[in-house]
């Protein structure tokens, strides 16, 4: 599976849209600096489910939506989400004669609808050496929307932490397509406490059977 942008759009009443297509095989943006590009990756690192609002400049003053197409496995997918805050919509269609087809509201969160389309539904990272859980649409667009001035700045991948861990194991899955699903953990306290429980129990009703 993978995931192939298109479109992204800003739309507002009495403005015109703001549109920027993607080559499907590749897309390089590049100018001097304060010319809209880490506006770009945040508009679709918003888009995509993260929770930091994209920067206001004069430019974008009047438009209160975007919107990213992007294609899927012979679908294509529109998230919509409002420039003031709440959750992305998430729509979709066959690919075909798009001009006779209408998108449809989908129930899906855009994080699952990631990790879905991704191909790591079901496939488990370590988060601590006594956890593990699923990936995450988190785990999907941190790694896909890489920003080496955030990750040297404000998200390091080397360390100490559950951020880093998490990171770690999830890019290793993306490189390798190998999860963590087989690796033994560290018991957690609380287990190591139950079991120290358990095995009391066991010596005391060994010593009163003798």
């Amino acid at each position: 599976m993978a995931i192939v942008l298109k479109r992204l759009k800003s739309v507002g009443p009495d403005r015109e849209d703001a549109v920027l297509e993607f080559d499907e095989k590749r897309s390089l943006i590049r100018g001097p600096s304060d010319t809209g590009k880490s506006y770009i990756r945040d508009c679709l690192w918003y888009l995509l489910g993260g929770d930091k609002l994209p920067k206001r400049f004069p430019l974008a003053e009047g438009y209160q939506e975007l919107q990213l197409r992007f294609e899927s496995d012979g679908f294509e997918y529109e998230v919509r989400r409002a420039l003031a805050g709440g959750q992305p919509a998430v729509y979709c269609r066959a690919t075909g004669n798009q001009e006779e087809l209408a998108f449809e509201p989908l129930e899906d969160d855009v994080g699952e609808l990631l990790v879905e389309r991704s191909g790591a539904a079901g496939r488990q990272i370590i988060r601590s050496q006594s956890d593990r859980g699923p990936v995450t649409g988190d785990d999907v667009r941190h790694w896909s929307l890489w920003s080496q001035t955030a990750i040297l700045s404000e998200e390091p991948t080397s360390g100490d932490g559950f951020a880093v861990t998490k990171r770690s194991a999830s890019f290793s899955l993306f490189l390798t397509g190998v999860d963590d699903a087989a690796l033994n953990l560290r018991k957690k306290p609380k287990e190591v406490e139950r079991l120290k429980g358990q095995l009391t129990d066991v010596r005391s009703i060994s010593s009163l059977a003798l």
